[in-house]
C-alpha cells in the first residue's frame, strides 16, 4: 500500500505541541519532497498555465485558449498565496469565461488585476496611502463626482480577495483577517458581486 499526503503545515512543530502523532508522521514521512511555492519558482508559471488552459479545455471539451505575452509576463509576477490549486482554478475560469482563442488583460478578472496591485504597494512600501491619493486626485481631476461611493467598492473587493486568499479561501477565517463575522464577509460579497 502507498499513501501520498501533502501539506503546507510544519508537522514537526505539530507533533511537538501534541497535535499530531509521531508514529504516524514516521510512517507517512519515508520519502519527502519539498516543492516551493510558486512565488519562489516563477519560471514554472507559463509553463503550468499553458498546461492546464490545455488539459481544462479538454475536459470541458472547448477549445484551447492562449495568453497573450503580456498576460504571461503578468500571471508569472502574482504572488499566487493559493500555489497551483489556484492557477488551476483561474485556467478554469479562463476557459470558461475568456471569449476569444486568446486571452487578453481585459479578460482577467477584476480582483485578481486589483488584489496584484495592493500587492505590489504592500511588498514595496507601507506607503499605500500615495497611490491612493494619486487615483483619487485623477478621479476628481476628470470631473467625475461620487469619490467615496466609486472608491469604496474597489477597496473592499480588493481587501475582501487578499482574506481569501490569505485564508486559502476558508471564508470563516477570511471573515476574522477583516475583522468582520461571517455573515458580513457573506452579504459584501454578495454586494460586491463575488459570490
Amino acid at each position: 500500500m502507498r499513501i501520498v499526503a501533502a501539506t503546507h503545515q510544519n508537522m514537526e512543530q505539530l507533533v511537538r505541541d501534541g497535535r499530531f502523532r509521531e508514529d504516524l508522521l514516521y510512517r507517512l514521512n519515508i520519502i519527502r519532497i519539498k516543492i516551493p511555492p510558486l512565488r519562489e519558482r516563477r519560471e514554472d508559471i507559463p509553463l503550468l498555465l499553458r498546461f492546464y488552459m490545455g488539459k481544462e479545455a479538454q475536459a470541458l471539451g472547448l477549445e484551447e485558449k492562449q495568453f497573450e505575452k503580456e498576460v504571461e509576463r503578468f500571471l508569472a509576477n502574482l504572488p499566487w498565496p493559493g500555489n497551483v490549486r489556484q492557477l488551476k482554478s483561474l485556467c478554469t475560469w479562463l476557459t470558461i469565461m475568456a471569449p476569444g482563442k486568446v486571452v487578453h488583460m481585459d479578460d482577467l478578472p477584476l480582483e485578481l488585476k486589483s488584489g496584484t496591485h495592493v500587492a505590489e504597494m504592500a511588498s514595496g512600501a507601507d506607503d499605500w496611502q500615495t497611490p491612493l491619493r494619486q487615483w483619487a486626485d485623477a478621479f476628481l481631476a476628470s470631473g467625475k463626482e461620487g469619490l467615496h461611493t466609486s472608491a469604496e467598492p474597489l477597496f473592499e473587493k480588493v481587501l475582501i480577495d487578499a482574506a481569501l486568499q490569505a485564508s486559502h479561501f476558508h471564508r470563516q477565517n477570511a471573515a476574522i483577517l477583516l475583522g468582520w463575522g461571517r455573515n458580513t464577509l457573506t452579504r459584501k460579497s454578495q454586494a460586491l458581486g463575488l459570490e
